[in-house]
This record gives structure tokens, sequence and C-alpha cells, in this order.
């Protein structure tokens, strides 16, 4: 049964008077408005309003009547039904012996009673007739009896005073909700109480709204889904529900056994001094056991200024302490030390590939989409796995189930449109979002011949299908489209886009175990034209990628256990390379595809100790195996690889396993709470990572290639451990943090001085195999509340790569440590936002970081040897990464006017 929190039944609603008491007993007479909703809280949750004369005639009515009849439990039924309906039998009851049975017509339609009954009191015999058919039988006072069809009863008690005082126009009672089984009222244990937390403006599930005990002071989150189960002590609580920018509801819960509440959330309006901006609970960055978690849901991220205006979620990301950039305009992003293709990114549970549209300079993500953001930088939690550094989960709006809304933007450089709406109200909604852009215009301001015969154009597109087949089942369809096309100059133009699909299943099983099953289709493709007559050609490249899993979660009084199972299908297209015309000179070249499978299987367990010791502990087992059809190169193992040193290929047919590898990722985090403000976190987590993107730039480009492990390239590892002090103060208002971090790897790929990564069917034979070790300091302070909300952070932090192979050839700065391209030791970051009125806000960011390191030449000579060598030029160049660029420092300004 779905218990809603908007449940009202009005007295004016319920008139009763001495002519139709016996018609109100069959509810007929109660009130044919009200709805299902209003019946379930009809039992005792009454509002006055303006109405005492007639309640107050009610009262004596009822007393009148108790005064002349026999009470409920003097009350024997005996007797021989055969096939007589239910309606039949309560009327010759309430006939006989003078009692009220209040119901709904249609429940019991069509219920019809054989049984034998000799002297059973009258409750017993309602609960044998009705046991089948989960209906709850209540008596309140010596003639009413209340028949309810639903596990969930809400009850509202009736206050022992009933009137109102002078001068008032209305009140309400104490509202108490009775959840579970009347009969099972003492029979005592642990009840679960769960349900579902949703917007009461769209009907969407909220994801991180906050449940909160205040009796016990413990409390849990609603997932990604909006949903939410605790197992408790049978008893009486006051319990808060809670979500950023919605009004905070406390309710006053009777738990006798299992059963669910839902809570839908409406807006509020709120004075500028209580504004915040976190979606958590207020202290849960001391409370919460996980580390290394960052969230920032849309509305904080419209507050960010944003490059031409254009709201960006990965240009937001930036400004957390663990992640950087290496530049403007740079595709993709870096965390703690990491290359960009550690990061796993996931758009409603679908890959993304290459994040960006326009080389960086926007997101493929539209804003006006999108719900929330999560980045997992460590402590990843053990049912994501695949890469090293990172796990960014974007979570996209499901439709609304109330109403038509509709809303767009026109920028600079770019429109876009969303559009959502039910098709079933409350069950079933859609949603569309698009997103294109008109930048040409921009290129043709810039004095330069190449830039203004160029080209930058984009869309995306999002479409979703949310239907709730019931409380038990959801049904989620999501489709994603983007791409891309930029032209350098006449010639070339640039083409990559990506389509996906995802299909899950939600189901409730019981009271405790939530399960999501989730299917997933995507397609990343890339193609590089050039329209020069004699060189004319097309480049192409692509991943397919399919996957299916089933996620669990089971929540136990002092435990929430997750586990779950996947597995993913790799296709890779290395690329091919054909004339684009019949004059072209250019010889076509096709790479051989690749085949992978990638399977996992995990348990994590979030277990307290005691009051002030938290675990979260977990345990993922993945499984990687490439596979034929494919020809595996055998080189000479006395000098370094080179396609002249193969010495024989090995041929495997299709499905064939060439390779496999495997291995267990342990993960912890442990939470010690040194008082009601502060506490001390470890965490430690093993990754895997079974395909590499493999790049020979700084910045990431659409030529960049994804390379599956093989016989000759390992997998991934690495480890992290982190340590941090968390403090809070002027009532969580202000939050302060130190972590401090040390992240090894080991297998990292590198390339060798002038390695060819394109249309090479011996790519490993200009590739590196390395280790690699970050570390560093995170200083952050946050305030959350008041016209004035922000952060500041300084970091320091040092990326390092090591590359000591047997061959001199196969090393990198004579095989000691050198700087990767990400490392940039100091950073400083600070966000502010002053809210001027409720619409209008003010912000200023501020970033300093040190400049990336760089390879340069530092000296040159010259040759005059013979004809072929005449007059050449060659470069020194330094080390690899020795120099670096200035220091970068950068401020944005901005202004917005909010919904």
């Amino acid at each position: 049964m779905e218990l809603s929190s908007n449940c009202r039944l009005r007295t004016e609603d319920c008139r009763l008077n001495n002519a139709k008491y016996n018609e109100i007993s069959h509810y007929q007479a109660i009130n044919n408005e009200l709805s299902d909703s209003d019946l379930m809280n009809e039992v005792n949750k009454f509002r006055y309003v303006k109405v005492f004369p007639v309640f107050m005639l009610t009262l004596i009515l009822l007393g009148i009547s108790n005064g002349f009849s026999q009470g409920i439990s003097d009350i024997y039924i005996s007797g021989d039904f055969q096939n007589e309906s239910l309606k039949e039998i309560i009327n010759g009851i309430e006939k006989e012996h003078h009692i009220i049975f209040f119901y709904r017509e249609e429940w019991i339609s069509g219920i019809s009673v054989t049984k034998s009954f000799r002297n059973t009191p009258v409750i017993k015999v309602f609960e044998e007739i009705l046991k089948e058919d989960d209906f709850s039988v209540v008596s309140f006072n010596p003639n009413t009896v209340f028949l309810i069809n639903e596990h969930a009863v809400a009850l509202r008690a009736i206050n022992d005073s009933l009137a109102l005082a002078p001068g008032e126009s209305e009140k309400y009672v104490d509202e108490k909700i009775f959840i579970g089984k009347t009969q099972n009222l003492a029979k005592g244990g642990n009840a679960n109480l769960s349900g579902y937390i949703r917007e009461a403006k769209t009907g969407e599930g909220i994801i991180g709204g906050t449940v909160y005990i205040e009796e016990l002071k413990k409390g849990t989150a609603s997932n990604q889904y909006g949903f939410y189960s605790i197992t408790l002590p049978a008893g009486d609580y006051h319990i808060s529900f809670s979500f950023i920018g919605l009004k905070k509801e406390r309710k006053h819960i009777i738990l006798h056994s299992s059963g669910t509440f839902n809570m839908e959330l409406s807006e509020k309006y709120i004075r500028l001094h209580e504004v915040t901006i976190t979606s958590e609970a207020e202290d849960v960055n001391i409370t919460g056991v996980q580390m290394g978690k960052s969230s920032m849901n849309i509305k904080t991220i419209k507050t960010i200024p944003a490059f031409l205006g254009e709201v960006d979620v990965i240009s937001s990301l930036m400004l957390f302490p663990a992640v950087s950039t290496v530049g403007e305009g740079a595709a993709g992003f870096n965390v703690r030390g990491g290359d960009v293709g550690q990061n796993l990114i996931l758009l409603d549970d679908a890959p993304i590939f290459n994040s960006s549209h326009v080389f960086g300079f926007f997101s493929v993500f539209n804003p006006d989409a999108v719900k929330n953001v999560t980045l997992y930088s460590g402590g990843i939690p053990a049912k994501y796995g695949g890469r090293l550094s990172s796990i960014l989960d974007v979570k996209q709006n499901e439709g609304n189930l109330k109403k038509f809304t509709g809303k767009g933007g026109i920028g600079m450089v770019s429109s876009r449109l969303t559009i959502g709406a039910p098709i079933v109200k409350d069950k079933c909604s859609f949603l569309i979002a698009g997103r294109t852009t008109y930048s040409d215009w921009i290129l043709q301001e810039v004095p330069d011949f190449n830039v203004q015969n160029s080209s930058a154009s984009f869309y995306d597109v999002t479409a979703k299908l949310n239907y709730t087949i019931d409380n038990q089942n959801k049904l989620f369809l999501s489709t994603y489209l983007s791409n891309d096309k930029f032209r350098f100059g006449p010639d070339t133009t640039y083409n990559w886009g990506t389509a996906n699909a995802v299909l899950k299943y939600n189901h409730i099983f019981g009271e405790k175990l939530f399960s999501d099953f989730t299917a997933v289709y995507s397609d990343y493709h890339n193609k590089v034209y050039n329209q020069e007559q004699v060189n004319s050609f097309e480049l192409e490249y692509g991943i397919e990628y399919k996957s299916l899993k089933a996620d669990f979660t089971y929540f136990l009084q002092k435990h929430q256990l997750d586990f779950g199972a996947g597995t993913i299908r790799y296709g890779f297209q290395p690329g091919t390379l054909k004339p684009a015309s019949e004059d072209s000179n250019i010889n076509p070249v096709f790479i051989e595809e690749e085949q992978s499978r990638e399977m996992a299987i995990y348990i994590n367990d979030e277990y307290k100790i005691s009051p002030g010791i938290t675990l979260l502990y977990g345990l993922r087992y993945s499984l990687f195996k490439n596979l034929g059809p494919g020809n595996v190169y055998l080189y000479q193992d006395s000098i370094p690889k080179d396609p002249l040193s193969i010495i024989d290929t090995l041929q495997f047919s299709k499905g064939k396993v060439i390779k496999s590898y495997g291995g267990f990722e342990p993960r912890i985090s442990v939470k010690f709470s040194l008082g009601p403000g502060s506490s001390v976190k470890l965490s430690y987590n093993r990754m895997r990572q079974y395909i590499s993107l493999i790049s020979n730039t700084v910045a990431i480009t659409p030529l960049d290639i994804w390379k599956t492990s093989n016989k000759h390239i390992k997998p991934q590892t690495g480890d992290q451990i982190i340590i941090g002090y968390f403090k809070n103060f002027a009532k969580n208002s202000i939050e302060t943090s130190i972590e401090a971090y040390y992240k090894k790897v080991n297998n990292l790929v590198e390339y060798k001085d002038g390695a060819n990564l394109l249309l090479n069917e011996t790519l490993e034979a200009d590739l590196l195999e390395g280790k690699g070790r970050a570390y560093g300091l995170e200083l952050q302070a946050k305030k959350k509340a008041g016209r004035l909300t922000g952060w500041a952070s300084y970091v320091y932090s040092r990326s390092e790569r090591k590359v000591n192979g047997e061959f001199d050839e196969e090393q990198i700065n004579f095989g000691e440590y050198y700087p990767s391209n990400y490392d940039k030791p100091h950073n400083i970051k600070i966000v502010s936002n002053y809210r001027i009125t409720r619409r209008w806000s003010f912000a200023v960011n501020f970033t300093y970081s040190t400049g990336r390191p760089f390879t340069a030449p530092y000296s040159k000579y010259r040759i005059n040897s013979g004809i072929l060598l005449h007059n050449i030029t060659v470069a020194n160049f330094s080390q690899r990464n020795q120099y670096r660029i200035p220091d970068y420092h950068r401020l944005d300004i901005s202004v917005t006017l909010g919904e």
C-alpha cells in the first residue's frame, strides 16, 4: 500500500446526523468526493474547520448510541454461512447488535463467505473472514469497527481536546501516523519502514533525500530513484524528511510492523539567511563514512559563472579540490594526478567515451536535462569499476508526472529546449531535451584565414520514458544522441558522436530488498575527412559497448548490503582509412576489430560498529577476456619490440580467448567520530582498468583511440589510501576538511618518442609500460548558509611517472620518476555566490594553479654530410616534462537571474 503524506479528511465531508447514520457505515454518505488516500486517514484523522457544533452533535449521538448498545467485546457470533455476501453479513450484524462498520463499498464487493462460527467474538469473525484479503480490523470504541484493506494503515489519534480555542478559525490535531498491522501491535521486535521520497511538483524521485529519526539520532538517504528503507524497533518516532530547496516535513509515526510510507516534498520560499548549498544532511560530511564523494545539483551548477553564459557540468567539476585540467578548452578532466582516460563517465548508467563538444569548450550534458552530478575521487563503492581515478555519475530528470512543463534558452552560441509531461498522471511521463549551436559567427571574427574558413557545430538530444507499473515495479527507458562537426580551414573535417540507449527495471522484493536491472547499448564513433583532391581520405574509428547488470540493496537494522553482478561486451574498431575519391593517392588501410568481455561481481556493506565508529567495506572481483578473431605478434626477447623483431604470428578464431586477466578489488572506509562536530576517516581502494586511452597529446583530441588489454598490454591497477579530518562550525553551516592521499599505479601506458599511434598494426611496439604515483594534501572550507555561500580550497599535489624498461629506448628520463602531463603542484580555488534577492545572485570565482610540465628543445645542431644529409637541422630535446609553462590564474564574474 502506498501512503501519501498529504492525506486530509475534512470533517465537513463527514457530516454525521441521526437520519443518515446507518448510511455512513457503508461509506456511501461519508463523501463521494473523497479519494482513496483521504479514506485511508478517515479513521481518526480530523481537521477542525469551523464545524464545532456539528462535531459536538456527532459526539452526543455516539454517546447516546453507546449508552444503549452492547460493547463490541460482549458480542459473539454463531452461524453457518454458505456463499453469503460479506455486505449482507455486515448489514445483519449492524441491525441485530447496533454496531457500526466503516468500510468502502468496492473493497468488499465480490467477497462471499462460506464459514461456520460458534460463539466467536465479532472481531475474530471478521479477521478470519478477511485474512486472505489483507484487511485490518480495527475498533476504537464500544460500537465502531473499521475494515481497511491495506498493508500500511494510516490513523490519526483523536485528541482529548476537541474544541477550538476562542477566536481560532482552524486547528490541526497532533498527527500520529500508524504504520503496520494493528493486530501485530503487541508483537514487538523490529520493523522496516520504506518508501519513496518525491518532489511534489514533478513526482520525480529525489536523489539523496534524508530520512532522520530524532529519537534514535540515526537516519538514511534515498537512492538514485528516491527509494529509502530503514529498520527500526517498533515504536513511537518523530521522523524528518528533507532535501535542499524543499520544505522539510516532520511526521509523528507509530511503527507497529513493517510498512510503506511515501513522502512528497514541496518547494519552499525561504528567507535569504536560510539559503543552503548542500543536498545532503546538514552534517553528512561528519557522520557519513564515504570519502572522496562530491555532489552538485543542477541548481548549484547554474549559479556558477560559465563560458559565454553556457551552463556546463564538466567546467563546474573543475572547482572541486580533487579535479584539474591541463588548460582552457581541453577536453576531459584530471582527478588526483590521473589522466583523462582513467575517469569513468556515466550518463544514466551509459558510458560516455568523449565528454566534450567543440574540443572541450562545452560538455555533452544538456544542463536542462541534468538532475544531479556525483563525482567519486576516492573511497569508490564496490559497485563501480573499470577506471582508476574517478567515477562521474550524471543522472538526468525523468519527466514531470504532474503536469506539462517546458523550458528553453537562447544563448550567444547555442539554444536549447526541454519539455516533459505526464502520459498518465502520477504513473507515466516523458522527457525530451535538445540543444544545438550556431557558433560559426564567432569564427568569422577571428583575423585568420584558416579560422575564418572553419566551421564548428554540435547537437545533442535526450529522450526518456518513466513508467510506474505499481509501487513495487518501475520501468525506465532513456536514449541519448550527440554529434559534433568541426572543419578547420577548407580541407579537413572532424566528426564524432555518441548514441546511447538504456533500459532499467526496478523491483522491490518484500520490504528490504531493492533491485535494479539495467541493459545498456552505446556506440561512439569519430571520423576525419580530408577533401584535398590528390590526398583526399576518410579515417574512421569506433567503439561498440553492450552491458547487462543487476544491482541489489538489502536493508538491515545495522547494515546496508549492496551486491550485484554485470557483464560488458566491447567491440573496438582501431581504424580504417580509405580514399575519398577516385583521384586520391591514399592507399586503403584496415585494422582488424578487437573484441573483449568484462565481467564483475561485488558486495558492499555499511555497518555501524558503535555510535562513534562506522565501517564501509566491500569486495569486487573482475574478470577480463580478450577475444578473437585476431592476430598476436611474437617478438624476439633479446631486442626491443619493433616490427622488424617479429618472429611469429598467432592466429585466433572468433570467440577464442586470446588473453585473460582478473583479480580482486577490495574497498574499505572507516569513520571515527570525535564528537558531535568532528570526525576522522580512513579509506583504501584498489581499482582495475582493462581498456586504455592511447594519446601522445596533452589535450585529448578525437583522434585519440581506446585500446583493449591484450597479450602485450596489461590492465592498469591502482591503489589509493586517504586519511581525512572533518570539522563543522556554526551549527554545521561551515564545513572544514583536510584530506591527504597517496595513489600508486602499475602498468601505465606511455609512448616512445616519435610513436605512431594511428593505423598501427603493431601498436604495442610503440608503447611502453610504466608505473605512476600521485600524492597530495587538500584543504577546504565551505560556507553553506546565508546570503553569501561558497567554498575555498588549497591543494598541494604531485603526479609522477616512471618508465624503466629493459632497453635504453624503453626508458624515459633514464628510468627515473618524472612529472606527468597533469602535474600542477599548487592549486587555489575560490567559489562565492551572493544572493541579492530570491532570483538575483552575484557570483565570483577565482582559480590559480602552477603551470603544467612540457618538453622543449634546448639546443640544435646542423648536419652537412653528403647529398642526403646536407644542411639538416636537428633539435636536442630536454628530458620529458623538464620545463613548465607559466602559472595559470583566472577570474570569473557573473550575475544570474534564476527561475
